[in-house]
């Protein structure tokens, strides 16, 4: 009995100690693990810094190359996140290089940094506030069909040749935005683009500053009708850099694109003159009858014969002919004057009673093919050829490019320009090796940078106009009709007729010495105003040279075509009026050339 009882217990006691080995080996393994795991954290612990762990506290760290930061350089204030509550009166910035002297080169080493969303802010110290949106640094959105980075704000130096951007320039003070700044210099395929002062828009290929603090460029652009950024500061510029490829890509299509204006026989065409000499005294080359005459013809003949004008008259006759002392084309009679029909094609006129029409060949004169720089460097004095845009800046260069056979410099870069034959055009405008130096410049300590200069006028209703064909349609072409029905053709005309105003009385103001000579009045009479330019410059005059400008006056860009409505309304002729006054006004009381008869608001032309 004992013994049953004794094995039965021994039984029970076995499956006991059998439930509870099971739970302690449980348990035993639970604690190895756990110790395992503190072994672990205590041989991979390292102390942690109070700013990295901020970093991982906020959701940044450095682990990941490329990857944006929040982490507030020193002395500025940080970044707050989306999410979060904002105080009024608080600016918010766009984060900066951590190292603020570091060089352009090596901030574009950054490039794959995150983009990061915009943040808007109350732009400080301008006398209220505005929704001015700053894209943090390196961020990128789509404008204009392309990509646009936001590469910060840099300190820029008010010499042109120390700019953060050099290679063009164009202000709107009163409706600059960064679409417009984006379309001004994608047009001239630079794909940095940089704004400053509210209303200054700058583009180049590269940068020539260094990166300053954010919150420096707080102005913001006047244009109201689109999203507004920052449009820099003073003496500090806000630039964006646009997608190079896709830049190089549009441009390329839009040369493609263009009309490029085909030369026809209208395009030679000098003008119906009232012939006063022999025909055996006008050119060696005797008179040539057609019954098939027409000016193609002709002007074929007299390219073959290298001479530069062909001259028709009495249906059926055809002259070629160089411009002598003896034969001159200076002053043209009117076209109806030359009535007579050409034998070849009675749509087209041969001269007329006592006149003859005469066009122009494509032959150069060979007595001003000869230009060349002016060596040595800095020989010549620094003189400018001023202008508002649009007032025949171009035709005159070209005018005193042949009467002297110096080339004529620039303040810009125009490619187009230099391809045409300005070879002077990508010269360094202060080395004093042209004779005039192209500028629509008109601030003062830009003025007294020259020792002189020549200011060029144009009736302002003329010349808005010519300056808004060369922005849509280059420098020959024309805009269409339904531009002027615009809203930017309104804003322009505002911004243009008080520039137009601007640049003359600055001139007038601070040049040193300046001599004025006005379109209308080289129009009327072309050699002799440039006898006058030739003065001022203290060259000596060539008559031979003035005999082939007088053959090829025109140049290349010049517009056949004008408008057959009058594109400004009433309240823009009360404006430029205005203005027009005002210029004649500082002219006759600084004893300068009086403007002329048309620009006169009762004459408006």
């Amino acid at each position: 009995m004992h013994t049953r009882m004794v094995l039965l217990l021994t039984v029970k006691m076995q499956r006991a100690l059998r439930r509870i080995g099971t739970r302690v080996r449980t348990l035993l393994l639970f604690g190895v693990i756990f110790m395992a795991i503190l072994v672990f954290q205590v041989v991979t612990w390292k102390p942690e810094s109070d700013l990295s762990a901020v970093s991982r506290r906020t959701g940044d760290s450095d682990g990941g190359a490329g990857r944006a930061s929040h982490r507030p350089v020193h002395g500025a204030v940080p970044v707050r996140q989306a999410s979060s509550p904002r105080a009024d009166d608080e600016v918010v910035w766009g984060e900066g290089p951590r190292d603020t002297g570091k060089t352009f080169s090596a901030i574009r080493k950054s490039e794959q940094l995150e983009s990061l969303p915009l943040q808007t802010s109350p732009l400080a110290k301008t006398g209220g506030k505005s929704n001015l949106t700053i894209l943090p640094l390196m961020n990128t959105v789509f404008l204009l069909g392309m990509n646009v980075s936001y590469m910060g704000c840099y300190q820029d130096n008010v010499l042109p040749n120390r700019r953060a951007l050099q290679d063009d320039f164009f202000a709107d003070y009163r409706r600059m935005t960064i679409e417009k700044c984006l379309a001004h210099c994608r047009r001239k395929g630079l794909y940095y683009v940089g704004l400053e002062f509210g209303g200054e828009c700058y583009c180049g290929k590269n940068i020539h500053a260094v990166p300053t603090h954010p919150r420096e460029c707080n102005m913001t652009c006047p244009g109201r009708h689109t999203a507004r950024v920052t449009c820099g500061g003073v003496a500090r510029i806000a630039i964006y850099r646009m997608d190079q490829k896709a830049l190089e890509k549009i441009h390329k299509e839009r040369l493609k694109q263009r009309a490029i204006p085909i030369p026809t026989i209208a395009d030679s065409y000098r003008g119906c003159f009232r012939m006063t000499t022999a025909p055996e005294l006008i050119s060696p080359s005797p008179p040539w009858q057609d019954d098939r005459l027409s000016p193609v013809r002709c002007v074929q003949r007299c390219t073959t014969k290298l001479f530069t004008l062909a001259i028709m008259g009495n249906f059926t006759t055809c002259q070629c002919a160089n411009v002598t002392a003896g034969f001159r084309i200076s002053n043209a009679s009117g076209d109806e004057n030359c009535n007579y029909p050409c034998a070849g094609n009675e749509e087209q006129r041969c001269g007329g009673p006592g006149h003859a029409s005469i066009y122009r060949t494509n032959v150069e004169d060979a007595r001003c093919s000869h230009q060349e720089f002016i060596v040595p460097d800095h020989s010549r004095p620094l003189v400018a050829l001023a202008s508002f845009p649009g007032s025949g800046n171009t035709w005159v260069r070209h005018l005193i490019e042949k009467a002297t056979g110096i080339y004529t410099g620039s303040f810009y870069n125009d490619g187009d320009l230099y391809l045409k034959g300005f070879k002077g055009e990508r010269e360094n405008w202060r080395r004093g090796n042209t004779i005039v130096v192209k500028t629509h410049v008109f601030d003062k300590e830009h003025i007294q940078t020259f020792d002189g200069a020549i200011l060029l006028l144009r009736n302002p209703y003329r010349a808005i106009q010519a300056e808004h064909n060369r922005r849509l349609a280059g420098h020959t072409g024309l805009a269409g009709a339904k531009s002027y029905w615009t809203q930017e053709w309104v804003g322009f005309v505002k911004g243009g007729s008080q520039t137009w105003a601007n640049t003359a009385l600055e001139w007038i103001k601070h040049c040193k010495r300046l001599f004025v000579v006005h379109y209308e009045d080289l129009r009327k009479d072309l050699i002799g105003q440039i006898k006058r330019i030739l003065q001022f410059l203290e060259v000596p005059v060539s008559e031979e040279r003035l005999l082939c400008v007088e053959t090829d006056k025109d140049g290349k860009f010049k517009r056949r075509r004008h408008l057959d409505f009058d594109p400004y309304k009433a309240e823009m002729h009360e404006a430029i009026d205005i203005y027009i006054r005002s210029v004649g006004m500082a002219l006759q009381l600084n004893n300068l050339t009086k403007i002329p008869q048309e620009y006169f608001p009762d004459e408006h032309v």
